[in-house]
């Protein structure tokens, strides 16, 4: 039974976890996995023979494996669904606020270790990575655990501090091997324990031993590291370089990705955190030094890895402890005379915090969305169709969502037309091809976007869609044919100019009002109809799709493209003996009341606002109805 003062002093830290616990899991799995967590899927697939053969010699990730091991091993116990992915990344993330907390005791006392945990507890960036099935918070839990090891149970008695060995030594191992930045944490850990050495006596020798032997094992690593191409830009010694990237780590801490007015305000929030970092070291030199010596060397280390590779915020992940606590030290140390002066510092730091946490559920600020790519491929593509996806790496995340077979036919840059049509030709029979592109702006890529252009030079685009880091096109390939295909719903809707509806389609007939994932605030219906002629036309026509509601009151109206079937193949060139496919999307008004609507075709003669009536004596004709909820 514990005690009254024990539980009122265990109360704070348990409602700061707690607190934690609800931000990593609410909204587990809002974002879609992303491409960065396909390499997750992929490797944590291996045989664990082959991630062992391959450990740290960079030929399957630029990171060493043991991470992949360990999602091995968490998918046959909890599977491999994206809340299972999502789950051991958020019990990790739960992990590093509880051990900020024990490591801030140790350093700073219980009130600022419970204050400097509470900001990592509300910390954006640490909760995006703790939803993340990525190395990150993995590698920083195993750190801290090793870090609190080393700061208070491996200074008990021999053989008591036993098994506090065993879990310092696991720790750094696991911290090192899951993440080449998380491993650039060694040297601290080396620094530290010289700091703490007097304290410790003898027993720094020994974890001394430890972080050399960990850093023994790296030098594989690094040598590979060297000989790879991560090394592709120079590092700036410009100063400005140097001060926008410390404003940019300080904001990311801060407030992640929520939008500030201007350049200004970010160097204002990095000239209040260094102020404050300052006075908390000098006012609790012990704890503030083992802090600065973990975040400033490190952000040198991440900037370093930032110029010669490419800005990877989520490294901000293995600053965000010693960050806190040097925050929290700041804020005491400008507080200690007037609990007014501490209670304001506390207060507008939670309320960054806070106002990070206000974009990070939110619609334009979310991961790749290849969860809602896949939903749309699934609606649309028939199977005389073809779903594209360039460059083939994308493959893997957009798998885990989309079970129909896929086409990657480029793994690589591509460097001229002739890669396009050999990677193309076996894929021209289909009647659309699906381009799925995402990211293709990175080097090594299709920067020049030389596939897109290749399909839009040569057929009529029939639609485009956005999901967040994805462009997703449609091109019809075959858009003449003899008959209709068997996806369209038979029709024989006549005009007096011989021209005929043969078929048609409505890929989704339940919808949202507000599709707020691919084109943000409208949902667009998409109807595709086939259409046959008589004899070539005298004059032009103008074919309309609108949504309307029972009452004929029109709530959306189709979108002008001007790469188009028009723009390919205009009515006046239609021929006789053909079947000709056309595409339209009924744009919705966002304010569009849930109900349900019909999507109603009409054809005018050029210059007119009179449509043609057809052979059922109407000047109308009802596609189908489409239900729009909430």
């Amino acid at each position: 039974m514990l005690s009254m003062t024990t539980r009122r002093r265990l109360l704070v830290p348990v409602l700061v976890v707690a607190v934690a616990a609800v931000l990593r899991l609410h909204n587990l799995t809002w974002n879609s996995m992303d491409s960065d967590e396909g390499t997750t899927l992929v490797l944590s697939l291996l045989p664990a023979s082959q991630l062992l053969a391959n450990f740290a010699n960079m030929t399957l990730d630029p990171h060493p494996l043991l991470y992949y091991l360990i999602v091995k091993g968490w998918r046959t116990l909890a599977g491999a669904s994206d809340v299972s992915l999502h789950l051991l990344s958020a019990l990790a993330g739960i992990l590093v606020v509880a051990l900020t907390y024990r490591v801030g005791c140790l350093l700073v006392g219980r009130r600022l270790a419970a204050l400097a945990a509470f900001f990592v507890a509300l910390n954006a960036i640490v909760i995006s990575e703790s939803q993340d099935a990525r190395n990150y918070a993995v590698a920083m839990a195993c750190g801290l655990l090793a870090l609190w090891m080393f700061l208070g149970p491996v200074r008990r008695p021999w053989p008591r501090s036993l098994p506090a060995w065993a879990v310092f030594g696991a720790g750094l191992f696991i911290m090192s091997y899951s993440h080449f930045v998380s491993g650039m944490l060694l040297p601290w850990f080396g620094l530290i324990i010289l700091i703490e050495r007097r304290r410790v006596g003898a027993r720094a020798w020994p974890a001394l031993a430890l972080v050399g032997g960990m850093g023994l094992l790296y030098v594989p690593f690094l040598f590979y590291a060297q000989r790879s191409q991560l090394n592709v830009n120079p590092v700036s010694a410009d100063w400005r370089a140097w001060l926008s990237l410390f404003q940019q780590a300080v904001q990311l801490l801060l407030i992640n990705w929520a939008p500030l007015e201007s350049a200004a305000a970010g160097y204002a929030l990095l000239a209040a955190a260094a102020g404050l970092i300052a006075v908390g070291v000098w006012r609790y030199r012990r704890g503030g030094s083992v802090a600065l010596a973990w975040l400033f060397p490190q952000l040198v280390i991440t900037f370093v890895v930032w110029m010669r590779y490419t800005p990877t915020p989520k490294t901000m992940y293995f600053v965000a402890p010693p960050f806190a606590l040097l925050l929290a030290a700041g804020v005491e140390g400008l507080g200690r005379r007037a609990g007014w002066q501490r209670g304001l510092l506390t207060a507008a730091l939670v309320a960054l915090h806070l106002y990070g946490l206000l974009y990070l559920w939110r619609v334009g600020y979310q991961k790749d969305d290849w969860r809602n790519a896949a939903r749309f491929l699934q609606a649309h593509v028939t199977p005389q169709d073809t779903a594209l996806v360039h460059y083939g790496w994308y493959r893997i995340v957009l798998e885990h969502y989309y079970p129909a077979p896929l086409a990657y036919p480029w793994g690589a840059q591509i460097h001229d037309e002739t890669e396009i049509e050999n990677g193309l030709r076996p894929l021209l029979n289909s009647e659309v091809i699906w381009l799925v592109q995402g990211w293709v702006d990175l080097p090594g890529t299709d920067p020049e976007h030389l596939v897109e252009k290749w399909l839009s030079e040569r057929y009529p685009l029939i639609t485009a869609v956005y999901p967040r880091g994805i462009t997703l096109k449609g091109f019809a390939v075959n858009f003449r044919t003899p008959v209709a295909p068997a996806s369209a719903t038979p029709a024989s809707v006549g005009y007096p100019n011989g021209l005929t509806l043969r078929g048609y389609r409505l890929p989704e007939m339940a919808l949202p009002v507000n599709d707020w994932w691919l084109h943000p605030p409208s949902t667009w219906v998409h109807a595709t109809l086939y259409w046959s002629v008589a004899q070539p036309f005298g004059e032009d026509i103008r074919v309309a799709v609108t949504l309307e509601d029972r009452a004929g009151q029109v709530w959306g109206g189709d979108l002008p493209r001007e790469d188009d079937l028009r723009a390919f193949y205009p009515p006046l060139q239609w021929q006789p003996g053909e079947v000709v496919r056309q595409d339209f999307d009924v744009n919705t008004n966002p304010a569009l009341p849930p109900d349900e609507y019909k999507v109603v075709l009409r054809v005018f003669p050029t210059g007119s606002d009179t449509p043609f009536v057809n052979n059922t004596g109407e000047d109308w004709f009802i596609l189908g109805p489409v239900t729009f909820t909430r």
